[in-house]
Protein backbone atom coordinates (compact mmCIF):
# COMPACT_ATOMS: atom_id res chain seq x y z
CA UNK A 1 0.00 0.00 0.00
CA UNK A 2 2.66 2.30 1.07
CA UNK A 3 5.34 1.48 -2.02
CA UNK A 4 2.38 1.90 -4.09
CA UNK A 5 0.95 5.13 -3.02
CA UNK A 6 5.34 6.67 -3.54
CA UNK A 7 5.51 5.24 -6.98
CA UNK A 8 2.33 7.08 -7.87
CA UNK A 9 3.48 10.27 -6.26
CA UNK A 10 4.20 12.20 -9.55
CA UNK A 11 1.34 10.24 -11.56
CA UNK A 12 -1.17 10.79 -9.18
CA UNK A 13 -0.28 12.97 -6.29
CA UNK A 14 -3.94 13.34 -4.75
CA UNK A 15 -4.16 9.53 -4.42
CA UNK A 16 -1.04 9.17 -3.03
CA UNK A 17 -1.71 12.07 -0.35
CA UNK A 18 -4.82 10.15 0.28
CA UNK A 19 -3.01 6.99 1.08
CA UNK A 20 -0.57 8.72 3.19
CA UNK A 21 -2.84 10.53 5.30
CA UNK A 22 -4.71 7.26 6.07
CA UNK A 23 -1.70 5.58 7.03
CA UNK A 24 -0.82 8.81 9.83
CA UNK A 25 -3.86 7.22 11.71
CA UNK A 26 -2.38 3.60 11.36
CA UNK A 27 0.95 4.41 12.68
CA UNK A 28 2.22 5.99 15.96
CA UNK A 29 5.83 5.85 15.67
CA UNK A 30 7.79 8.56 15.46
CA UNK A 31 9.73 8.08 12.38
CA UNK A 32 7.20 6.33 10.99
CA UNK A 33 4.96 9.57 11.32
CA UNK A 34 7.62 12.15 9.95
CA UNK A 35 8.48 9.81 6.78
CA UNK A 36 4.65 10.07 6.22
CA UNK A 37 4.81 13.82 6.76
CA UNK A 38 7.85 14.09 4.35
CA UNK A 39 5.98 11.92 1.56
CA UNK A 40 2.76 14.14 1.55
CA UNK A 41 5.19 17.18 1.04
CA UNK A 42 6.28 15.65 -1.80
CA UNK A 43 3.47 14.88 -3.23
CA UNK A 44 1.86 18.30 -2.80
CA UNK A 45 5.29 19.62 -4.35
CA UNK A 46 4.52 17.48 -7.48
CA UNK A 47 0.89 19.01 -7.57
CA UNK A 48 2.63 22.76 -7.09
CA UNK A 49 0.23 23.30 -3.86
CA UNK A 50 3.27 25.21 -2.03
CA UNK A 51 1.26 26.28 0.63
CA UNK A 52 0.12 22.81 2.24
CA UNK A 53 3.55 21.11 1.48
CA UNK A 54 5.32 23.90 3.75
CA UNK A 55 2.38 22.68 6.52
CA UNK A 56 3.25 19.08 6.08
CA UNK A 57 6.93 19.70 5.53
CA UNK A 58 6.85 21.76 9.23
CA UNK A 59 5.20 18.81 10.79
CA UNK A 60 8.05 16.14 9.65
CA UNK A 61 10.47 19.03 11.23
CA UNK A 62 9.11 19.28 14.19
CA UNK A 63 10.40 15.90 15.33
CA UNK A 64 13.66 15.76 13.98
CA UNK A 65 14.65 15.85 17.03
CA UNK A 66 13.10 12.91 18.40
CA UNK A 67 14.34 10.96 15.23
CA UNK A 68 17.11 8.37 15.98
CA UNK A 69 17.40 7.19 12.42
CA UNK A 70 20.43 9.32 10.09
CA UNK A 71 18.46 8.35 7.34
CA UNK A 72 15.32 9.08 7.93
CA UNK A 73 16.75 12.70 9.14
CA UNK A 74 18.47 12.85 5.95
CA UNK A 75 15.31 12.42 4.11
CA UNK A 76 13.44 15.07 5.50
CA UNK A 77 16.05 17.78 5.58
CA UNK A 78 16.49 17.19 2.10
CA UNK A 79 12.85 17.38 1.72
CA UNK A 80 13.03 20.08 3.02
CA UNK A 81 15.67 21.85 0.86
CA UNK A 82 13.41 20.90 -2.43
CA UNK A 83 10.48 23.20 -1.09
CA UNK A 84 12.76 26.40 0.22
CA UNK A 85 14.63 25.87 -3.34
CA UNK A 86 11.09 25.49 -5.48
CA UNK A 87 10.09 28.50 -3.49
CA UNK A 88 13.52 30.60 -4.24
CA UNK A 89 14.55 30.53 -1.24
CA UNK A 90 18.21 29.28 -2.10
CA UNK A 91 20.41 30.53 1.40
CA UNK A 92 18.00 28.02 3.22
CA UNK A 93 17.85 25.85 0.73
CA UNK A 94 21.77 25.24 0.91
CA UNK A 95 21.49 25.48 4.92
CA UNK A 96 19.05 22.17 4.49
CA UNK A 97 21.38 20.50 2.03
CA UNK A 98 24.39 21.20 4.46
CA UNK A 99 22.83 19.75 7.11
CA UNK A 100 21.77 17.00 5.38
CA UNK A 101 25.32 16.08 3.86
CA UNK A 102 26.70 16.02 7.85
CA UNK A 103 24.01 13.40 8.82
CA UNK A 104 25.03 10.97 5.48
CA UNK A 105 28.90 10.65 7.41
CA UNK A 106 26.11 8.93 9.77
CA UNK A 107 24.91 6.31 7.02
CA UNK A 108 27.29 3.67 5.78
CA UNK A 109 28.82 4.33 2.41
CA UNK A 110 27.93 1.51 0.44
CA UNK A 111 23.77 2.30 1.93
CA UNK A 112 21.54 2.22 -1.42
CA UNK A 113 19.96 5.11 0.80
CA UNK A 114 22.91 7.24 1.03
CA UNK A 115 23.76 6.76 -2.57
CA UNK A 116 19.88 7.99 -3.25
CA UNK A 117 19.93 10.70 -0.96
CA UNK A 118 23.30 12.21 -1.53
CA UNK A 119 22.14 12.07 -5.40
CA UNK A 120 19.26 14.17 -4.06
CA UNK A 121 21.16 17.11 -2.85
CA UNK A 122 23.61 17.16 -5.78
CA UNK A 123 20.47 17.23 -8.07
CA UNK A 124 19.08 20.12 -5.20
CA UNK A 125 22.34 21.91 -5.90
CA UNK A 126 22.18 21.91 -9.32
CA UNK A 127 18.80 23.38 -9.70
CA UNK A 128 20.03 26.10 -7.70
CA UNK A 129 22.98 26.88 -9.64
CA UNK A 130 21.01 26.49 -12.68
CA UNK A 131 18.53 29.27 -11.35
CA UNK A 132 21.69 31.32 -10.72
CA UNK A 133 22.55 31.37 -14.00
CA UNK A 134 25.78 29.19 -13.16
CA UNK A 135 25.47 26.20 -16.32
CA UNK A 136 28.55 24.74 -15.37
CA UNK A 137 27.98 24.15 -12.20
CA UNK A 138 25.05 23.38 -12.57
CA UNK A 139 25.84 20.53 -15.07
CA UNK A 140 28.53 19.47 -12.82
CA UNK A 141 26.15 18.92 -9.84
CA UNK A 142 23.88 17.47 -12.59
CA UNK A 143 26.26 14.65 -13.78
CA UNK A 144 27.23 13.69 -10.19
CA UNK A 145 23.27 12.95 -9.41
CA UNK A 146 23.35 10.93 -12.79
CA UNK A 147 26.15 8.97 -11.55
CA UNK A 148 24.54 8.27 -8.49
CA UNK A 149 21.17 7.65 -9.78
CA UNK A 150 22.53 5.46 -11.90
CA UNK A 151 23.93 3.14 -9.25
CA UNK A 152 20.40 2.02 -8.01
CA UNK A 153 19.33 -0.19 -9.97
CA UNK A 154 15.40 -1.67 -10.33
CA UNK A 155 14.51 1.27 -8.34
CA UNK A 156 11.51 3.42 -9.46
CA UNK A 157 11.99 6.45 -7.57
CA UNK A 158 15.82 6.65 -9.34
CA UNK A 159 14.45 6.19 -13.01
CA UNK A 160 11.89 8.93 -11.77
CA UNK A 161 14.77 11.39 -10.28
CA UNK A 162 17.13 10.56 -13.41
CA UNK A 163 14.05 11.97 -15.77
CA UNK A 164 14.24 14.82 -13.30
CA UNK A 165 17.93 15.60 -13.81
CA UNK A 166 18.07 14.96 -17.67
CA UNK A 167 15.12 17.33 -17.82
CA UNK A 168 17.08 20.19 -15.91
CA UNK A 169 20.19 19.56 -18.08
CA UNK A 170 18.53 19.69 -21.60
CA UNK A 171 17.26 23.74 -20.08
CA UNK A 172 20.86 23.69 -18.72
CA UNK A 173 22.37 23.21 -22.03
CA UNK A 174 20.11 25.79 -23.75
CA UNK A 175 21.57 28.55 -21.71
CA UNK A 176 24.53 27.04 -23.33
CA UNK A 177 23.38 27.59 -26.68
CA UNK A 178 23.90 23.70 -27.32
CA UNK A 179 20.20 22.44 -28.66
CA UNK A 180 22.00 19.17 -29.74
CA UNK A 181 22.95 18.10 -26.12
CA UNK A 182 19.84 19.57 -24.98
CA UNK A 183 17.70 17.31 -27.40
CA UNK A 184 19.90 14.33 -26.12
CA UNK A 185 18.68 14.92 -22.41
CA UNK A 186 15.31 15.47 -23.05
CA UNK A 187 15.09 11.87 -25.37
CA UNK A 188 17.25 10.30 -21.99
CA UNK A 189 14.76 12.20 -19.76
CA UNK A 190 11.21 10.83 -21.69
CA UNK A 191 13.10 7.43 -21.84
CA UNK A 192 13.25 7.58 -17.80
CA UNK A 193 10.20 9.08 -17.20
CA UNK A 194 8.43 6.11 -18.82
CA UNK A 195 9.98 3.73 -17.23
CA UNK A 196 9.24 5.10 -14.30
CA UNK A 197 5.57 5.56 -15.51
CA UNK A 198 5.33 9.01 -14.27
CA UNK A 199 3.38 11.17 -16.62
CA UNK A 200 4.09 14.42 -15.21
CA UNK A 201 7.61 13.78 -15.97
CA UNK A 202 7.10 12.75 -19.40
CA UNK A 203 5.19 15.76 -20.16
CA UNK A 204 7.70 17.82 -18.74
CA UNK A 205 10.70 16.18 -20.93
CA UNK A 206 8.11 16.42 -23.80
CA UNK A 207 7.84 19.70 -23.49
CA UNK A 208 11.44 20.36 -23.31
CA UNK A 209 11.94 18.64 -26.78
CA UNK A 210 9.40 21.03 -28.36
CA UNK A 211 10.75 23.72 -26.82
CA UNK A 212 14.70 21.86 -29.23
CA UNK A 213 12.26 22.00 -32.17
CA UNK A 214 10.77 25.45 -31.78
CA UNK A 215 14.38 26.92 -31.76
CA UNK A 216 15.03 24.68 -34.63
CA UNK A 217 12.42 26.80 -36.23
CA UNK A 218 10.49 22.84 -36.78
CA UNK A 219 7.36 24.57 -35.97
CA UNK A 220 4.74 21.82 -36.74
CA UNK A 221 6.98 18.69 -35.37
CA UNK A 222 6.80 21.01 -32.05
CA UNK A 223 3.20 20.97 -31.96
CA UNK A 224 2.78 17.53 -32.30
CA UNK A 225 5.24 16.88 -29.15
CA UNK A 226 3.30 19.22 -27.28
CA UNK A 227 -0.05 17.57 -28.00
CA UNK A 228 1.57 14.70 -26.36
CA UNK A 229 2.43 16.39 -23.42
CA UNK A 230 -0.72 18.14 -22.94
CA UNK A 231 -2.18 14.76 -22.99
CA UNK A 232 -0.36 13.42 -20.27
CA UNK A 233 -0.86 16.57 -17.99
CA UNK A 234 -4.29 17.10 -18.10
CA UNK A 235 -5.18 15.01 -15.20
CA UNK A 236 -1.89 15.81 -13.27
CA UNK A 237 -3.30 19.12 -12.53
CA UNK A 238 0.32 20.73 -12.37
CA UNK A 239 0.23 24.07 -13.15
CA UNK A 240 3.98 25.03 -13.79
CA UNK A 241 3.66 22.33 -16.46
CA UNK A 242 0.35 23.59 -17.92
CA UNK A 243 1.40 27.16 -18.03
CA UNK A 244 4.86 25.78 -19.78
CA UNK A 245 3.33 23.55 -22.43
CA UNK A 246 0.82 26.34 -23.06
CA UNK A 247 3.47 28.90 -23.21
CA UNK A 248 4.89 26.44 -25.53
CA UNK A 249 1.34 26.45 -28.38
CA UNK A 250 1.31 30.01 -28.32
CA UNK A 251 5.04 30.22 -29.70
CA UNK A 252 4.55 27.79 -32.02
CA UNK A 253 1.03 29.04 -33.17
CA UNK A 254 2.01 32.69 -33.82
CA UNK A 255 5.36 31.67 -35.60
CA UNK A 256 3.02 29.73 -37.96
CA UNK A 257 0.34 32.56 -38.34
CA UNK A 258 -2.55 30.67 -36.25
CA UNK A 259 -3.48 33.62 -34.74
CA UNK A 260 -6.63 32.00 -33.91
CA UNK A 261 -4.98 29.18 -31.99
CA UNK A 262 -2.34 31.66 -30.81
CA UNK A 263 -5.03 33.48 -28.60
CA UNK A 264 -6.37 30.31 -27.20
CA UNK A 265 -3.24 29.40 -26.09
CA UNK A 266 -1.91 32.51 -25.14
CA UNK A 267 -5.16 33.15 -22.89
CA UNK A 268 -4.49 29.83 -21.35
CA UNK A 269 -0.78 30.59 -20.53
CA UNK A 270 -1.25 33.89 -18.67
CA UNK A 271 -4.51 32.58 -16.61
CA UNK A 272 -2.45 29.56 -15.55
CA UNK A 273 0.54 32.23 -14.82
CA UNK A 274 -1.67 34.14 -12.71
CA UNK A 275 -2.79 31.25 -11.00
CA UNK A 276 0.38 29.52 -10.32
CA UNK A 277 1.78 33.03 -8.84
CA UNK A 278 -1.31 33.50 -6.50
CA UNK A 279 -0.03 29.89 -5.06
CA UNK A 280 3.07 30.86 -4.80
CA UNK A 281 2.42 34.08 -2.81
CA UNK A 282 -0.07 31.74 -0.35
CA UNK A 283 3.24 30.04 0.01
CA UNK A 284 5.36 33.29 1.04
CA UNK A 285 2.68 34.31 3.52
CA UNK A 286 2.86 31.30 5.26
CA UNK A 287 7.05 31.33 5.78
CA UNK A 288 6.26 34.81 6.96
CA UNK A 289 4.46 33.42 9.61
CA UNK A 290 6.65 30.57 10.37
CA UNK A 291 9.28 33.32 10.77
CA UNK A 292 7.45 35.66 13.29
CA UNK A 293 6.62 32.42 15.16
CA UNK A 294 9.84 31.23 15.31
CA UNK A 295 11.45 34.57 16.20
CA UNK A 296 8.93 35.46 19.09
CA UNK A 297 10.01 32.29 20.42
CA UNK A 298 14.05 32.84 20.35
CA UNK A 299 13.15 36.40 21.56
CA UNK A 300 11.15 34.99 24.39
CA UNK A 301 14.33 32.84 25.13
CA UNK A 302 16.60 35.31 24.67
CA UNK A 303 14.68 37.53 27.19
CA UNK A 304 16.46 35.66 29.48
CA UNK A 305 20.00 36.22 29.06
CA UNK A 306 21.64 39.11 26.89
CA UNK A 307 19.84 41.94 25.84
CA UNK A 308 22.45 42.15 23.01
CA UNK A 309 21.60 38.44 21.51
CA UNK A 310 17.77 40.23 21.78
CA UNK A 311 18.85 43.12 19.40
CA UNK A 312 20.06 40.74 16.96
CA UNK A 313 17.99 38.48 16.71
CA UNK A 314 15.15 41.32 15.59
CA UNK A 315 17.68 43.05 13.32
CA UNK A 316 17.70 39.24 11.67
CA UNK A 317 14.28 38.56 12.12
CA UNK A 318 13.40 42.02 10.09
CA UNK A 319 15.83 41.93 7.34
CA UNK A 320 14.39 38.33 6.77
CA UNK A 321 10.56 39.65 6.72
CA UNK A 322 11.67 42.54 5.16
CA UNK A 323 12.79 40.43 2.05
CA UNK A 324 9.84 38.25 1.91
CA UNK A 325 7.67 41.58 1.98
CA UNK A 326 9.30 42.62 -1.14
CA UNK A 327 8.65 39.12 -2.67
CA UNK A 328 5.48 39.69 -1.92
CA UNK A 329 5.02 43.20 -2.99
CA UNK A 330 6.98 41.96 -6.18
CA UNK A 331 4.62 38.93 -6.90
CA UNK A 332 1.51 41.07 -6.28
CA UNK A 333 2.47 43.66 -8.65
CA UNK A 334 3.03 41.08 -11.21
CA UNK A 335 -0.34 39.26 -10.91
CA UNK A 336 -2.14 42.90 -10.81
CA UNK A 337 -0.59 43.21 -14.66
CA UNK A 338 -1.63 39.55 -15.41
CA UNK A 339 -5.07 39.79 -14.14
CA UNK A 340 -5.01 43.13 -16.29
CA UNK A 341 -4.22 41.35 -19.44
CA UNK A 342 -6.59 38.21 -18.13
CA UNK A 343 -9.42 41.02 -18.31
CA UNK A 344 -8.49 42.72 -21.68
CA UNK A 345 -8.47 39.12 -22.84
CA UNK A 346 -11.68 38.49 -21.29
CA UNK A 347 -13.49 41.37 -23.44
CA UNK A 348 -11.86 40.25 -26.50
Amino acid sequence: MYQNAVSKIYKDPSESISVFTKLLKKYNGVEDQAELYWQISTAYIAKRDFDSSLKFMNKGQQLLTDIENPRTKMQILVSIAVLYQQMDLFTKSFDMLNEAEKISNDIPDNSESKIHLLGNVYAIRGMIYRSQSSPEMALEKFIQAKENYQKIKNKISAKANLSVILYNMGYTYFEKNDVSEAKQAFEESITYARLAKANSLEAFALKGLAETYFREENFSEALVVLKKAEILAEPVGDLVLNEGIFKGFSNNYLALDQFEEYQLYNKKYVQTRFERQQNELESINSEIDNQIDYYKQEIEAEEKSSKLALILMITIGCACMMGLGFMIFRTKKENNRILSQIQKMAQT
